[in-house]
Protein backbone atom coordinates (compact mmCIF):
# COMPACT_ATOMS: atom_id res chain seq x y z
CA UNK A 1 0.00 0.00 0.00
CA UNK A 2 1.14 3.05 -1.13
CA UNK A 3 0.62 5.94 1.26
CA UNK A 4 2.99 9.20 1.79
CA UNK A 5 2.85 10.90 5.10
CA UNK A 6 2.92 14.77 4.14
CA UNK A 7 2.72 18.36 6.44
CA UNK A 8 0.01 20.80 5.15
CA UNK A 9 2.00 24.11 3.17
CA UNK A 10 -0.96 26.05 4.30
CA UNK A 11 -0.16 28.79 6.85
CA UNK A 12 -0.43 28.55 10.32
CA UNK A 13 -0.18 24.28 9.76
CA UNK A 14 -3.55 24.31 8.83
CA UNK A 15 -5.82 21.96 6.98
CA UNK A 16 -9.37 22.61 6.47
CA UNK A 17 -11.71 19.62 6.12
CA UNK A 18 -14.75 20.76 4.70
CA UNK A 19 -15.35 21.49 1.42
CA UNK A 20 -17.94 23.72 -1.34
CA UNK A 21 -19.05 23.07 -4.36
CA UNK A 22 -16.08 23.89 -7.07
CA UNK A 23 -15.85 25.30 -10.39
CA UNK A 24 -12.99 23.77 -12.00
CA UNK A 25 -12.56 23.75 -16.26
CA UNK A 26 -10.94 20.19 -15.78
CA UNK A 27 -14.01 18.74 -14.56
CA UNK A 28 -16.52 21.31 -14.88
CA UNK A 29 -18.24 23.05 -18.31
CA UNK A 30 -19.78 26.61 -17.75
CA UNK A 31 -21.35 26.36 -21.35
CA UNK A 32 -22.92 22.18 -20.11
CA UNK A 33 -25.45 21.08 -17.98
CA UNK A 34 -24.55 18.86 -15.22
CA UNK A 35 -25.90 14.88 -15.26
CA UNK A 36 -24.71 14.18 -11.95
CA UNK A 37 -23.66 15.86 -8.78
CA UNK A 38 -20.68 13.28 -6.86
CA UNK A 39 -20.62 13.52 -3.42
CA UNK A 40 -17.38 13.90 -1.25
CA UNK A 41 -18.14 12.67 2.34
CA UNK A 42 -15.81 11.94 5.61
CA UNK A 43 -16.34 8.19 6.02
CA UNK A 44 -15.34 7.17 9.58
CA UNK A 45 -16.23 3.94 11.52
CA UNK A 46 -19.42 3.31 12.97
CA UNK A 47 -19.68 3.47 16.77
CA UNK A 48 -18.93 0.51 18.84
CA UNK A 49 -22.25 -1.01 20.58
CA UNK A 50 -22.47 -0.82 24.17
CA UNK A 51 -22.42 -4.01 26.89
CA UNK A 52 -25.41 -6.09 27.22
CA UNK A 53 -25.34 -5.72 30.86
CA UNK A 54 -25.29 -1.95 30.64
CA UNK A 55 -29.31 -1.94 29.87
CA UNK A 56 -29.66 -2.58 33.66
CA UNK A 57 -28.66 1.19 34.01
CA UNK A 58 -29.57 2.46 31.17
CA UNK A 59 -32.96 2.93 31.44
CA UNK A 60 -33.14 5.42 34.55
CA UNK A 61 -30.64 9.13 34.59
CA UNK A 62 -29.45 9.18 37.68
CA UNK A 63 -31.95 11.33 39.72
CA UNK A 64 -34.15 8.28 39.42
CA UNK A 65 -32.02 6.43 41.14
CA UNK A 66 -31.01 8.65 43.58
CA UNK A 67 -35.23 8.84 44.45
CA UNK A 68 -35.63 5.45 43.88
CA UNK A 69 -33.27 4.87 46.91
CA UNK A 70 -34.58 7.52 49.06
CA UNK A 71 -37.91 6.62 48.64
CA UNK A 72 -37.36 3.04 49.56
CA UNK A 73 -34.96 4.34 53.08
CA UNK A 74 -37.98 6.67 53.72
CA UNK A 75 -40.75 3.86 53.04
CA UNK A 76 -38.90 1.37 55.29
CA UNK A 77 -38.58 3.40 58.03
CA UNK A 78 -42.17 5.00 58.20
CA UNK A 79 -43.18 0.96 57.83
CA UNK A 80 -41.26 0.47 61.43
CA UNK A 81 -42.65 3.69 62.79
CA UNK A 82 -46.55 2.95 61.84
CA UNK A 83 -46.04 -0.77 62.84
CA UNK A 84 -44.91 0.17 66.14
CA UNK A 85 -46.92 -3.03 67.59
CA UNK A 86 -45.02 -5.56 66.25
CA UNK A 87 -41.10 -5.07 67.61
CA UNK A 88 -39.07 -6.32 64.32
CA UNK A 89 -35.86 -5.28 63.08
CA UNK A 90 -35.56 -2.38 60.18
CA UNK A 91 -33.87 -4.76 57.99
CA UNK A 92 -37.35 -6.40 57.43
CA UNK A 93 -38.99 -3.59 56.58
CA UNK A 94 -36.36 -2.35 54.21
CA UNK A 95 -36.92 -6.47 52.38
CA UNK A 96 -40.75 -5.59 52.47
CA UNK A 97 -40.34 -2.18 50.80
CA UNK A 98 -37.63 -4.16 48.25
CA UNK A 99 -39.84 -7.35 47.86
CA UNK A 100 -42.76 -5.19 46.69
CA UNK A 101 -40.46 -3.50 44.02
CA UNK A 102 -39.14 -7.10 42.64
CA UNK A 103 -43.26 -8.02 42.73
CA UNK A 104 -42.61 -10.61 45.76
CA UNK A 105 -45.00 -11.38 48.36
CA UNK A 106 -44.27 -10.43 51.89
CA UNK A 107 -45.14 -12.58 54.91
CA UNK A 108 -47.35 -10.81 56.33
CA UNK A 109 -50.44 -9.04 55.94
CA UNK A 110 -50.97 -5.11 56.90
CA UNK A 111 -53.82 -4.78 59.32
CA UNK A 112 -53.25 -1.71 60.96
CA UNK A 113 -55.38 1.24 58.52
CA UNK A 114 -51.98 3.99 58.07
CA UNK A 115 -49.56 0.64 57.74
CA UNK A 116 -52.05 -0.50 54.87
CA UNK A 117 -52.28 2.84 53.24
CA UNK A 118 -48.46 3.46 53.24
CA UNK A 119 -48.16 -0.26 52.07
CA UNK A 120 -50.68 -0.38 48.83
CA UNK A 121 -49.10 3.35 48.35
CA UNK A 122 -45.28 1.81 47.46
CA UNK A 123 -47.47 -0.80 45.97
CA UNK A 124 -49.00 1.23 43.34
CA UNK A 125 -45.45 3.49 43.19
CA UNK A 126 -43.37 0.27 42.19
CA UNK A 127 -45.88 -0.81 39.39
CA UNK A 128 -45.20 2.12 37.66
CA UNK A 129 -41.54 2.49 38.32
CA UNK A 130 -41.26 -1.70 37.42
CA UNK A 131 -43.43 -1.50 34.56
CA UNK A 132 -41.64 1.20 32.63
CA UNK A 133 -38.19 -0.73 34.00
CA UNK A 134 -38.94 -3.97 32.76
CA UNK A 135 -40.28 -2.91 29.20
CA UNK A 136 -37.41 -0.29 28.60
CA UNK A 137 -34.36 -3.19 29.95
CA UNK A 138 -35.96 -5.88 27.00
CA UNK A 139 -35.20 -3.14 24.83
CA UNK A 140 -32.18 -1.88 25.79
CA UNK A 141 -31.01 -5.53 25.90
CA UNK A 142 -32.26 -6.70 22.42
CA UNK A 143 -30.93 -3.34 20.89
CA UNK A 144 -28.02 -1.98 23.72
CA UNK A 145 -27.27 0.86 21.41
CA UNK A 146 -23.69 2.41 20.62
CA UNK A 147 -21.48 4.42 21.87
CA UNK A 148 -20.94 7.96 20.83
CA UNK A 149 -20.84 8.59 16.77
CA UNK A 150 -18.97 11.22 15.41
CA UNK A 151 -21.19 13.00 13.21
CA UNK A 152 -19.52 16.68 12.78
CA UNK A 153 -16.46 17.94 11.17
CA UNK A 154 -15.78 19.54 14.47
CA UNK A 155 -15.78 16.58 16.30
CA UNK A 156 -13.99 14.63 14.00
CA UNK A 157 -10.86 17.32 14.35
CA UNK A 158 -11.20 16.39 17.97
CA UNK A 159 -10.96 13.01 17.79
CA UNK A 160 -8.14 10.78 17.78
CA UNK A 161 -8.61 9.89 14.45
CA UNK A 162 -6.12 9.53 11.66
CA UNK A 163 -7.03 11.80 8.28
CA UNK A 164 -6.83 10.01 5.16
CA UNK A 165 -7.86 12.05 1.74
CA UNK A 166 -7.14 11.17 -1.90
CA UNK A 167 -4.29 13.52 -3.58
CA UNK A 168 -6.93 14.46 -6.32
CA UNK A 169 -8.93 16.23 -3.62
CA UNK A 170 -6.08 18.44 -2.63
CA UNK A 171 -5.07 19.04 -7.09
CA UNK A 172 -8.36 19.83 -8.34
CA UNK A 173 -8.72 22.60 -5.43
CA UNK A 174 -11.67 22.89 -3.43
CA UNK A 175 -12.52 25.71 -1.77
CA UNK A 176 -12.22 25.04 2.25
CA UNK A 177 -14.82 25.79 4.48
CA UNK A 178 -13.20 24.75 8.29
CA UNK A 179 -10.21 24.64 9.01
CA UNK A 180 -7.97 22.01 11.27
CA UNK A 181 -4.73 22.63 13.52
CA UNK A 182 -3.54 19.27 12.31
CA UNK A 183 0.10 19.52 10.82
CA UNK A 184 0.03 16.20 9.27
CA UNK A 185 -2.34 13.99 7.06
CA UNK A 186 -2.35 11.04 4.63
CA UNK A 187 -2.57 11.52 1.22
CA UNK A 188 -3.20 8.31 -1.12
CA UNK A 189 -3.20 7.92 -5.07
CA UNK A 190 -5.68 6.14 -5.57
CA UNK A 191 -9.40 6.11 -3.81
CA UNK A 192 -9.61 1.66 -3.60
CA UNK A 193 -5.77 2.22 -1.65
CA UNK A 194 -7.79 5.14 1.08
CA UNK A 195 -10.65 2.87 1.00
CA UNK A 196 -8.48 -0.59 2.11
CA UNK A 197 -6.76 0.71 4.84
CA UNK A 198 -10.52 2.38 6.23
CA UNK A 199 -11.18 -1.18 6.06
CA UNK A 200 -8.68 -3.12 7.66
CA UNK A 201 -8.00 0.10 10.22
CA UNK A 202 -10.52 0.88 12.78
CA UNK A 203 -8.75 4.18 13.68
CA UNK A 204 -8.97 5.85 10.54
CA UNK A 205 -11.33 8.65 8.74
CA UNK A 206 -11.29 9.21 4.94
CA UNK A 207 -12.20 11.11 2.15
CA UNK A 208 -13.72 10.03 -0.52
CA UNK A 209 -16.90 10.12 -2.48
CA UNK A 210 -19.46 8.07 -1.51
CA UNK A 211 -20.17 6.83 -4.76
CA UNK A 212 -16.76 6.09 -5.08
CA UNK A 213 -17.10 4.25 -1.76
CA UNK A 214 -20.21 2.53 -2.41
CA UNK A 215 -18.57 0.87 -5.96
CA UNK A 216 -15.12 -0.31 -4.59
CA UNK A 217 -16.92 -2.04 -0.92
CA UNK A 218 -19.40 -4.01 -2.96
CA UNK A 219 -16.35 -4.84 -5.70
CA UNK A 220 -13.49 -4.91 -3.42
CA UNK A 221 -14.61 -5.86 -0.21
CA UNK A 222 -17.47 -7.42 0.29
CA UNK A 223 -16.11 -10.23 2.31
CA UNK A 224 -15.29 -7.81 5.22
CA UNK A 225 -18.01 -6.60 7.60
CA UNK A 226 -17.14 -3.17 8.61
CA UNK A 227 -19.34 -0.91 9.48
CA UNK A 228 -18.78 3.23 8.40
CA UNK A 229 -20.64 6.08 9.11
CA UNK A 230 -20.77 9.11 6.60
CA UNK A 231 -20.39 12.88 8.05
CA UNK A 232 -23.19 14.90 5.78
CA UNK A 233 -21.80 18.18 7.49
CA UNK A 234 -20.20 20.56 5.03
CA UNK A 235 -20.65 17.55 1.97
CA UNK A 236 -19.02 18.71 -1.51
CA UNK A 237 -20.31 18.20 -4.71
CA UNK A 238 -18.46 17.79 -8.08
CA UNK A 239 -20.80 18.30 -10.71
CA UNK A 240 -19.79 16.05 -13.72
CA UNK A 241 -20.91 17.41 -17.26
CA UNK A 242 -20.23 15.60 -20.74
CA UNK A 243 -17.07 17.48 -22.83
CA UNK A 244 -18.46 19.80 -26.16
CA UNK A 245 -17.15 22.47 -27.20
CA UNK A 246 -18.67 25.78 -26.74
CA UNK A 247 -18.65 26.11 -30.30
CA UNK A 248 -20.37 23.15 -31.04
CA UNK A 249 -23.82 23.25 -32.66
CA UNK A 250 -25.13 20.20 -30.28
CA UNK A 251 -24.64 22.21 -26.78
CA UNK A 252 -28.04 23.28 -26.46
CA UNK A 253 -29.65 19.71 -27.79
CA UNK A 254 -27.27 17.97 -25.50
CA UNK A 255 -28.13 20.16 -22.66
CA UNK A 256 -31.60 19.83 -23.18
CA UNK A 257 -31.38 15.91 -23.09
CA UNK A 258 -29.58 15.79 -20.58
CA UNK A 259 -31.93 17.94 -18.43
CA UNK A 260 -34.77 16.02 -19.60
CA UNK A 261 -33.23 12.51 -18.66
CA UNK A 262 -31.73 13.98 -14.99
CA UNK A 263 -35.60 15.39 -14.34
CA UNK A 264 -36.97 12.10 -15.02
CA UNK A 265 -34.88 10.54 -12.63
CA UNK A 266 -33.08 8.06 -15.51
CA UNK A 267 -29.43 9.11 -14.79
CA UNK A 268 -30.01 8.74 -10.64
CA UNK A 269 -31.52 5.11 -11.22
CA UNK A 270 -28.14 3.97 -13.94
CA UNK A 271 -25.88 5.33 -11.18
CA UNK A 272 -27.86 3.93 -7.97
CA UNK A 273 -27.85 0.29 -10.64
CA UNK A 274 -24.47 0.61 -11.42
CA UNK A 275 -22.86 1.16 -8.20
CA UNK A 276 -25.12 -0.97 -6.16
CA UNK A 277 -27.57 -3.11 -7.32
CA UNK A 278 -29.27 -4.29 -4.39
CA UNK A 279 -28.95 -1.73 -2.13
CA UNK A 280 -27.36 -3.58 0.24
CA UNK A 281 -24.09 -2.46 0.99
CA UNK A 282 -25.10 1.06 0.73
CA UNK A 283 -27.60 0.17 3.82
CA UNK A 284 -25.20 -1.98 6.12
CA UNK A 285 -21.55 -0.81 5.41
CA UNK A 286 -22.67 2.78 5.10
CA UNK A 287 -25.77 2.88 7.30
CA UNK A 288 -27.44 5.57 9.17
CA UNK A 289 -26.20 6.80 12.97
CA UNK A 290 -27.56 5.69 16.08
CA UNK A 291 -28.11 9.37 17.59
CA UNK A 292 -31.76 9.21 17.63
CA UNK A 293 -32.10 6.34 19.69
CA UNK A 294 -33.64 6.10 23.04
CA UNK A 295 -32.46 8.06 25.64
CA UNK A 296 -32.88 7.28 29.60
CA UNK A 297 -35.58 8.50 31.38
CA UNK A 298 -35.77 11.17 34.09
CA UNK A 299 -38.19 11.99 36.86
CA UNK A 300 -40.30 14.24 34.22
CA UNK A 301 -40.78 11.56 31.76
CA UNK A 302 -42.29 9.32 34.65
CA UNK A 303 -44.62 11.78 35.21
CA UNK A 304 -46.84 10.03 32.42
CA UNK A 305 -46.57 6.32 33.78
CA UNK A 306 -47.96 7.47 37.25
CA UNK A 307 -51.33 10.10 35.39
CA UNK A 308 -52.30 6.61 33.38
CA UNK A 309 -52.14 4.18 35.97
CA UNK A 310 -54.00 6.93 38.31
CA UNK A 311 -55.95 7.32 35.44
CA UNK A 312 -56.51 3.91 35.04
CA UNK A 313 -57.31 2.83 38.77
CA UNK A 314 -60.08 6.11 38.97
CA UNK A 315 -61.98 4.20 35.23
CA UNK A 316 -61.50 0.82 37.10
CA UNK A 317 -63.34 1.79 40.31
CA UNK A 318 -65.80 4.03 38.31
CA UNK A 319 -66.72 0.48 36.52
CA UNK A 320 -66.36 -1.60 39.56
CA UNK A 321 -69.08 0.66 41.27
CA UNK A 322 -71.36 1.16 38.11
CA UNK A 323 -71.34 -3.26 37.91
CA UNK A 324 -72.36 -2.85 41.95
CA UNK A 325 -75.34 -0.43 41.45
CA UNK A 326 -76.26 -1.95 38.40
CA UNK A 327 -76.60 -5.68 40.31
CA UNK A 328 -78.41 -3.99 43.58
CA UNK A 329 -81.29 -2.32 41.47
CA UNK A 330 -81.60 -5.54 39.18
CA UNK A 331 -81.39 -7.70 41.78
CA UNK A 332 -84.42 -5.58 44.18
CA UNK A 333 -86.27 -5.68 40.77
CA UNK A 334 -86.44 -9.39 40.62
CA UNK A 335 -86.77 -9.96 44.35
CA UNK A 336 -90.57 -7.31 44.01
CA UNK A 337 -91.50 -9.32 41.18
CA UNK A 338 -90.82 -12.64 42.69
CA UNK A 339 -93.43 -11.11 45.86
CA UNK A 340 -96.03 -9.68 43.40
CA UNK A 341 -96.42 -13.20 41.91
CA UNK A 342 -96.21 -14.95 45.34
CA UNK A 343 -99.13 -12.72 46.49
Amino acid sequence: MKAILRKTSYSRNTFKLGYSNFFNYKYYLQHMSSYYTEKYIWIVPRAASLPHWSSLTRVFKTDIWVCLTVCLILVSLTLKYLDYLKRTETVNYVMNAWAVILNISVNGIPHHIHFQMLFFSWVLFSICITNVFQVLMTSYYIDPGRRHQINTIDELDKSDLILIIPVDAVLVGFSMLYESQRATILLFDEHVQLIELCFRNSNVAGLTSEETFVHFSRLCFKNMSPAFYKITDGVAGIHRTLGLSARSLFVPFVNQITTRLVESGIVDKTFSDFLDPSGWTRAVTLGKSDTSGCEPLTLFHMTSSFLYLIVGYILSTCVFIAEILVCKFSGTRVVSRSVFYLK
